[in-house]
């Protein structure tokens, strides 16, 4: 879910030029090199990477030319994996990990000079919190939320929020599901997130110096754990057996925790502290989250809340 009173975190995903690639038509510009790229989140630049069993990483192929704009090729390439047992690559570019071990993508066009990647396909290990918050390309969460006061200082206002599944792709090295994020208002713009399981929980990727644990095991009531880069950043499990009831229907069993976060000192109202409990539901994901925080001005209890109305899996 979202912080109260930021905007969505906006990166720009870059694939050297914008779009996955294709170019129509049965004439190709003249090109004198290749490029072979994916979705990435900077810094991590076209890098040989890893994936675990069954990643689908969508590759890109590119054409230069004498003038030095890149083209894009990905459907007018020849694509080849080196270990098809490995990996397999599509004529579309969509690779997708199947085993153990190291193969090379290659793309090869007429008689200009191929280029290749390095991909490396690991085993996936146990991965505990994957059931709290299933990942799967087209899984779509719908909420509506509230913002209001005890004391009705302010009306409440009615939100939807919309959470989409939208691709996986590369960040430093590493395979991350990328989440879109679209709010009540259409003008505001795309939001993303990227978060994957691993063995020690689940991992937000927010930059290159910050990464934190949403959940992490072990999955206890009472377990605790701060951001290694923010001490005042923590979290905690309240529950294992949690109930909660939205209009998506009722739901136990879920997995409680709270994250207590502190704003930037220069954001407005600057050093407030927020509270952020989330409910996720096995085989759901995050059914309910609860904002609190008292407004410096005030000093009235906030409440800010997203209730799911929707899940749609893939």
């Amino acid at each position: 879910m979202t912080r109260p009173g930021l905007n969505l975190l906006l990166v720009a995903l870059l694939a050297l030029l914008a779009g996955c690639g294709g170019g129509g038509g049965d004439s190709t510009p003249s090109v004198t090199g290749l490029l072979l790229s994916y979705y990435y989140v900077l810094p991590s630049g076209t890098l040989p990477f890893t994936a675990t069993v069954g990643d689908q990483v969508q590759l890109l192929a590119y054409g230069t030319r004498a003038t030095g704009q890149p083209t894009p090729m990905t459907s007018q390439v020849t694509w080849v994996s080196s270990d098809q047992g490995v990996a397999t690559v599509s004529a579309t570019g969509m690779l997708t990990a199947n085993s153990p071990g190291q193969t090379t993508i290659t793309i090869t066009y007429q008689q200009v000079t191929p280029a290749s990647l390095e991909v490396t396909v690991e085993n996936r290990g146990p991965q505990p919190t994957a059931d709290l918050y299933p990942f799967a390309v087209g899984n779509v969460w719908t909420y509506t939320g509230t913002s209001v006061t005890p004391s009705a200082l302010r009306a409440a206002q009615a939100t939807t929020l919309t959470i989409t599944v939208a691709r996986q792709v590369i960040i430093e090295g590493k395979v991350w599901w990328e989440l879109h994020i679209l709010g009540t208002d259409p003008q505001d713009p795309l939001g993303s997130m990227w978060l994957r399981h691993e063995g020690e929980g689940l991992l937000e990727y927010v930059d290159s110096a910050t990464q934190f644990w949403r959940l992490k095991e072990p999955l206890e009531a009472g377990r605790q754990w701060a951001d290694l880069n923010d001490p005042a950043h923590t979290w905690k499990i309240l529950s294992l057996n949690a109930a909660a009831t939205v209009p998506a229907g009722s739901y136990t069993d879920c997995v409680q925790a709270v994250e207590h976060w502190i704003t930037d000192p220069e954001a407005d109202p600057p050093n407030t502290p927020y509270d952020i409990t989330t409910w996720y539901a096995p085989g759901v994901g995050p059914v309910l989250s609860r904002t609190t925080w008292v407004d410096p001005d005030t000093q009235q209890l906030m409440t800010d809340e997203q209730k799911l109305t929707r899940f749609e899996p893939r």
